[in-house]
């Protein structure tokens, strides 16, 4: 049987949403590319390796003092392998998968944040629905019931027990009643237009949840919770805890680091040249240290600033948490 035939119950709207939600699904993607960090960061401790291949040729002309002159050609190939591994990034790569470990976390509490959104908002769906389908019907009683008295006021006045005041005020009544009725119709058209938007389907046979509310004890309790299990909360504890990372990359960037190169080339000289060709090995351990780089510096400072504002932002956000939670309990 069609969830569309039987009746759908609050629990089934959520799961429905879950699963069709467009803005969860964006939210999931954002998700996923964020798991492609940690790969990026641990590949900064694998080695690097290339390969090139190029092809030559030249020719010179030599002139000597005397009369007669000769040219000089030079026609080869060259394939060349590099290896390049690092060694030592003055703790720019630890950072590295730190920072990569805190952007996934925050993506997480993102799209748990967006899950809470979507939820809230397929709640008042739900319950708008049912709302509004109780005072269209209310709206449609008192149609009903404004036609009844109406009728009766007239045949009262039609056999002189009611004045004409009396069937004037019982024909606005009634045009009230019907006017309040066209304005409920609307609302409720209005609503279930909204829960098909939201939640993916048609709003057929909504039933009155029962579940019981596990709230909090007191106040306290509330924003103790709210604090450490609001996904908002835990986004912003991330986004600072990256911003520290950054830091910490940023300054690697300065220090001086470590790596070893290898590489193997085979030189193939080719007719007519004469000499045959070489194949090189070169194995080195190289240090290099930044002495002028102004760009690096500036990056530096420019996450050590937006660390502080990634700081200052979690204090606003607990803030705003706290009073939430306030006005919510």
């Amino acid at each position: 049987t069609s969830i569309d035939v039987i009746a759908i119950t609050l629990n089934d709207a959520l799961k429905h949403t879950y699963k069709t939600n467009p803005e969860l699904n964006v939210q999931r993607e954002a998700l996923k590319a964020s798991d492609e960090k940690m790969m990026q960061s641990l590949s900064r401790w694998l080695p690097s390796i290339s390969f090139e291949s190029s092809r030559q040729y030249s020719k010179t002309k030599k002139q000597p003092i005397g009369l007669t002159t000769s040219n000089i050609s030079a026609d080869g190939t060259q394939h060349k392998i590099i290896l390049n591994q690092n060694l030592f990034r003055s703790g720019a790569d630890i950072a590295g998968i730190q920072a990569a470990h805190n952007e996934i976390k925050q993506a997480r509490a993102q799209l748990e944040s967006k899950e809470q959104e979507i939820f809230l908002k397929t709640i008042r769906a739900y319950m708008t629905v049912l709302e509004e389908k109780e005072l269209y019907e209310i709206a449609q009683n008192q149609e009903v019931d404004g036609a009844k008295i109406l009728r009766g006021t007239k045949h009262r006045f039609k056999a002189g027990d009611a004045s004409k005041t009396e069937v004037a005020l019982a024909e606005g009544e009634f045009a009230k009643a019907k006017s309040a009725k066209f304005i409920s119709k609307a609302k409720y058209e209005t609503a279930k237009a909204q829960f098909k938007a939201i939640i993916g389907m048609p709003p057929e046979n909504l039933t009155l949840p029962k579940d019981k509310l596990a709230l909090p004890k007191d106040i306290n309790e509330t924003l103790d919770t709210a604090l450490i299990r609001n996904p908002n909360m835990i986004a912003a504890k991330s986004t600072v805890e990256l911003a520290k990372k950054k830091v910490d990359i940023a300054r690697g960037n300065v220090l001086p680091n470590v790596n070893l190169q290898y590489s193997y080339s085979d030189n193939t000289k080719l007719p007519p040249s004469s000499s045959r060709g070489r194949r090189d090995h070169s194995t080195a351990i190289v240090l290099t240290v930044p002495v002028f780089a102004v760009d690096r510096w500036s990056s530096l400072r420019e996450q050590k600033r937006k660390s502080a504002q990634a700081q200052n932002s979690m204090y606003f956000t607990a803030e705003s948490i706290r009073a939430e939670a306030t006005r919510f309990w």
